[in-house]
């Protein structure tokens, strides 16, 4: 006869086990009766595994945990710390079984990333990837871009790239219109300078992209097409340093018609233009839409001018002075510079109820995930 705790509802023990790594439910478990076999062995079940050298060594013998815990059942994919390596050498050995493999972050050296990238395509169920790259000597000819691969993951919302080299997104502008589009990635961190092209790749084939954020982007002058009416659904850009003129944020806002929120931590002025622009107010008119702001840059002026031009930012209600530095060598003096409003009436997309307020983590606008740059 059943003991009483046999008599529980499977999915009660579905969920506990959900919740516990996949070693322990098989220390526990694995050994303790028939009932609680076939729950570990059950469709159903969803576990989070923390990957040692035997999970890969004995996938196929008895004596292993995937005896009794199917592949299929794994939803996330850990290990120690600096041996994220194994969760790659795991990957390239079961890929084709993780068919309910939902999230996935990696801390892998450079060697990884060309292999890694040949299976990414089999994780048919990846919504959250993260990869971090850990630098090591390499040729630059070894580095192959990895984007069109995660272009293919027709599950993933949520990509996270540290990367050390633009050689791992750069392509050529034959391999750029001849990649497939993305219409599940909402959010992405890229943490390495990429180039205006790039940027317009991105918003011609992530098609519903809400949320970028960039460690650099550098638009160079040479760059000015947007390919006809191109626009993208972005609500969100944070940028850590854009090294942009005026005239190219103004493509860049233009493209994204849909913005709601615009950080840029550092803005590099291209030359005196910009200066003009963002004093005479045209940098604040032209972001006058935009419920979410914060622009900052800085501006200089030489030691006999200082007193003028500190006039001039405090004469401008939409700038504020955050700190002031000498360059005694060059006679200079450097205003450190923002630009910052916040709305709290609600901003729509006329297909969306989120509403964007002072929260800058982006969470109101349905962004969980926290994107450091």
């Amino acid at each position: 006869m059943p003991s009483p705790i046999e008599q529980f509802p499977i999915e009660l023990w579905l969920k506990i086990f959900s919740h516990l790594e996949a070693h322990d439910l098989v220390e526990a478990f694995g050994n303790l009766n028939s009932y609680f076999r076939s729950v570990l062995a059950s469709h159903k079940l969803r576990i989070h595994v923390e990957i040692n050298s035997k999970d890969i060594e004995n996938t196929l013998s008895t004596a292993s945990i995937w005896s009794i815990i199917p592949l299929e059942s794994i939803r996330l994919l850990t290990a120690q710390t600096f041996q994220s390596n194994l969760i790659v050498e795991f990957l390239l050995s079961s890929s084709s079984h993780l068919k309910h493999l939902t999230f996935l972050n990696l801390d892998v050296k450079s060697k990884y990333i060309k292999p890694l990238a040949s299976i990414l395509e089999n994780l048919v169920s990846i919504k959250t990837f993260s990869l971090r790259e850990i630098q090591e000597v390499m040729n630059e000819e070894d580095k192959e871009n990895i984007f069109p691969c995660i272009l293919r993951m027709h599950s993933l919302k949520a990509c996270i790239l540290d990367l050390s080299s633009s050689k791992f997104l750069s392509m050529s502008v034959a391999e750029k219109d001849n990649q497939p589009v993305n219409q599940t990635i909402k959010q992405l961190c890229i943490n390495i300078g990429i180039k205006a092209d790039f940027f317009l790749f991105l918003i011609r084939h992530l098609l519903h992209l809400r949320l970028l954020r960039l460690q650099h982007l550098f638009w160079s002058e040479s760059v000015y097409s947007l390919q006809g009416s191109l626009q993208s659904n972005i609500v969100a850009i944070v940028i850590g340093t854009a090294n942009i003129s005026f005239i190219n944020l103004q493509r860049l806002i233009q493209a994204n018609p849909y913005l709601r929120c615009l950080h840029i931590i550092d803005w590099h002025m291209r030359d005196s233009a910009d200066k003009d622009a963002l004093l005479d107010g045209r940098v604040h008119r032209l972001i006058d839409g935009i419920a979410c702001i914060y622009v900052g840059t800085v501006l200089e002026a030489w030691d006999t001018e200082q007193d003028e031009m500190r006039a001039q930012i405090t004469a401008r209600s939409w700038l504020t002075i955050r700190c002031e530095s000498v360059d005694y060598m060059d006679a200079c003096i450097y205003f450190e510079v923002f630009l910052k409003r916040f709305t709290r009436t609600a901003c729509h997309r006329p297909d969306s109820n989120e509403e964007l307020n002072t929260d800058y983590s982006l969470r109101k606008l349905g962004f969980q995930a926290k994107y450091d740059i």
